[in-house]
């Protein structure tokens, strides 16, 4: 009878781990970034949309409308039963999505009336949101998928380092990346949660 012999997996891979780390560690990097980019452009916003300081808020606070209501919950339920690809991809493209709309509704693409960009921005920041939470879920447990065992601390400390990475340099950044212009600001946050 011959030994048996262990499988090897990708996991087994030192370099495999860690470039996983850092591609997921994007994600957070980008949500992070698109959660927190409006509070230095918010004079701007108030200006170039025509809209209140309560505009704003529910513009913000859309984002967490969702999971207050348990969509965390269901997200979780989703990537138990049927795994990581297809809760990322689902949720992923509701994060994706919302986004992308918070930035055509900005660009006055997709209308000129102000009060229908701000209910299109509230849209966009509740399906980003509804997606979001989801997302963070599904990178949480792929990092304990690929660190079973093998430096978990270390790894997750790294992954959330980058979505505060995000939000430090969404603050740090966005008025220049915006130039005045609102709408170059949203454009270029949708992009990176795109990416």
């Amino acid at each position: 009878m011959a030994g048996t012999q262990a499988v090897r997996t990708l996991r087994d891979s030192a370099a495999a781990r860690w470039t996983v780390l850092v591609l997921i560690s994007g994600i957070f990097f980008a949500t992070y970034w698109f959660y927190d980019f409006f509070s230095p452009i918010k004079e701007l916003m108030i200006q170039q949309l025509g809209i209140s300081n309560a505009d704003y808020g529910m513009i913000i606070s859309a984002t967490t409308w969702a999971n207050v209501f348990g969509m965390i919950i269901i997200g979780g339920i989703f990537l138990d039963r049927f795994g990581i690809r297809p809760a990322f991809l689902l949720f992923g493209g509701l994060a994706t999505g919302g986004a992308a709309l918070v930035a055509l509704a900005s660009t006055h693409l997709l209308t000129t009336d102000p009060k229908t960009q701000l209910y299109l921005m509230m849209a966009g920041r509740l399906l980003f949101g509804s997606g979001l939470e989801i997302v963070c879920v599904v990178v949480t447990r792929t990092v304990v998928k690929w660190f079973k065992d093998r430096e978990l601390a270390l790894a997750m400390a790294v992954n959330v380092s980058f979505g505060r990475l995000g939000s430090f340099m969404a603050v740090a950044f966005t008025v220049d990346i915006a130039a005045g212009q609102m709408s170059q600001a949203v454009v270029f946050a949708a992009a990176l949660v795109a990416l």
